[in-house]
């Protein structure tokens, strides 16, 4: 299912291809599913999906993708971990609480 040799855009374009075929799994379960498993596969990386890059830049840290994957020091499982992170803040409504 993971196509190990294809990197970037290419990559997470053919993930969410054969992950949305998953019957139930459209379009926010594929960016969630492309968001964890980064860590474990970073062929995907640097990826977070168009609602966590807006809440990035509501608390400060920009829309770049490739520049918060530096500040991440290019790594995937930091990278995973922010997804994660800034998809709590958004649900939890704090996006407030981190302005820089």
């Amino acid at each position: 299912m993971l196509p190990r040799e294809k990197h970037g855009d290419e990559a997470r374009k053919a993930l969410k291809e054969r992950v949305q075929e998953i019957k139930g799994l459209g379009q926010v379960g594929s960016d969630i599913f492309l968001g964890s498993i980064q860590n474990f596969f970073p062929n995907v990386a640097p990826f977070l999906d168009n609602r966590s890059r807006k809440t990035a830049q509501k608390i400060g840290l920009g829309d770049d993708l490739d520049k918060i994957f530096e500040a991440v020091a290019s790594d995937v499982a930091r990278m995973a971990q922010l997804e994660v992170a800034l998809t709590k803040i958004r649900l939890d409504k704090r996006e407030g609480e981190f302005k820089a």
